[in-house]
């Protein structure tokens, strides 16, 4: 168990707040601040207090100090010759600064999530599902208050970072905007998945191990990623379930397992397609707006083009960090703002990270945790690809996870059931 409790609270509040986004609207004239960021700016400052000459920490900060000081100076350039009249969402330093205090944050964390006993890290999984059953319950309320005429678009922006209607219905995503709440809900219903699929074997007493609870989450969740709208988001969730099919259970298992699946889908979606909604709608519209101009995919790839103009001027160093958000692809973005340079020195951490987590898998028999973080990292790589998503709280979230895992064999501080 953990000395300092502060600590294990900060972490937590980190987990269970990240999911509501601003549906704590304590800065409502900044639609986009979230108030976790208030966690953060607690946390790095009592970390760093209490941990900065830690040599994990100091050992890490000079390994990405390359990276933190080329983005430093480019949003630096940025504000000062660019972009010094630009709203504080778009502004390239406090794009920065969050970029910064998130990764501050997660990685102080990480090394305290590793002293966690296994049910603590656990724990902080079903505070994040906690967090974001606790925003889906506002985002009902929304969705059903709008359409009986009693909540208004106005009213309900005041809790969303981007209110939008789209393919004829009002996209959900209480606490967020609407692509991000999709892969969030995608990410939280691939995890409820893997609760039904195989939960973890210790003595603890959770309403997560409840089956009819489960099987009532995944309802709500589905609904909820289905109204957000998120192309991406359901390629997520498709994938995941490949993933969790082509596992280390029995062929037979899988079977059974996928057929229950592809039942309890198929039902849900006749029942939606034939009482609520026309499903197919949404596919036909999703495929005629490759070729549509007022189509978001058609101004992604515009914005792919413009950019790749000005950076054919700035390929070294790039356009400069925090001015190509609009780009919608953060491999992309991150390569027109930081050029050659930059990609290079992306790249090499990018190499080095995934050998080391190989090695670290390799190393380790934990098969659940392991699958978390599989899901998580494939939920944010393929969102990577449509959208911006380097301060999103999921990103850091699963980074975090990654943490929780021991490393050189080392097992789990656990009581496990026999």
């Amino acid at each position: 168990m953990m000395k300092d409790g502060f600590e294990k609270i900060l972490i937590e509040l980190f987990c269970i707040l990240g999911p509501l986004g601003n549906l704590i609207p304590i800065m409502p004239s900044i639609a986009s601040f979230r108030f976790y960021y208030l966690i953060l700016f607690i946390g790095v400052l009592y970390f760093l207090c209490k941990h900065k000459f830690q040599l994990e920490f100091m050992r890490t900060i000079i390994n990405f100090f390359p990276l933190i000081l080329l983005m430093f100076i480019s949003s630096s350039i940025v504000y000062i010759v660019f972009d010094n009249n630009e709203a504080a969402a778009e502004n390239p330093m406090i794009r920065f600064g969050l970029l910064l205090f998130l990764f501050i944050f997660t990685i102080q964390s990480g090394y305290i999530v590793k002293r966690f006993t296994y049910v603590e890290k656990i724990k902080c999984i079903f505070l994040y599902l906690s967090g974001y059953y606790l925003s889906v319950v506002f985002g009902y309320i929304f969705f059903i208050g709008f359409y009986a005429g009693v909540l208004s678009i106005d009213f309900i922006s005041h809790f969303e970072v981007l209110t939008q209607m789209g393919y004829g219905l009002l996209r959900f995503s209480p606490g967020s905007y609407p692509n991000e709440y999709g892969i969030v809900s995608s990410y939280v219903l691939s995890l409820i998945t893997l609760l039904i699929y195989e939960k973890p074997k210790m003595k603890i007493k959770t309403i997560y191990y409840n089956n009819i609870f489960l099987f009532i989450m995944y309802l709500l969740t589905i609904v909820a990623l289905f109204l957000a709208t998120t192309r991406a988001a359901y390629i997520s969730y498709f994938i995941t379930l490949l993933y969790l099919l082509s596992g280390r259970n029995s062929f037979i298992g899988n079977i059974k397992r996928g057929c229950v699946f592809a039942i309890v889908l198929s039902t849900l979606f006749l029942v939606v397609q034939n009482y609520v909604y026309d499903i197919f709608s949404i596919i036909e519209v999703g495929y005629n707006s490759i070729d549509n101009k007022d189509s978001s995919f058609y101004q992604r790839v515009i914005a792919w083009e413009n950019w790749y103009k000005e950076f054919s001027h700035y390929w070294i160093f790039g356009v400069g960090f925090g001015r190509a958000s609009d780009i919608h692809n953060t491999y992309l973005q991150l390569f027109f703002e930081l050029g050659i340079v930059g990609a290079l020195i992306v790249g090499t951490y990018s190499v080095v990270g995934v050998f080391s987590l190989m090695n670290k898998f390799k190393k380790n028999e934990d098969i659940f945790l392991k699958k978390i973080c599989v899901i998580g990292l494939m939920h944010v790589l393929w969102f990577a690809m449509s959208n911006h998503n380097i301060n999103h709280h999921l990103t850091w979230f699963v980074i975090f996870t990654l943490y929780m895992i021991p490393e050189k064999g080392i097992k789990n501080n656990i009581e496990h059931t026999e």
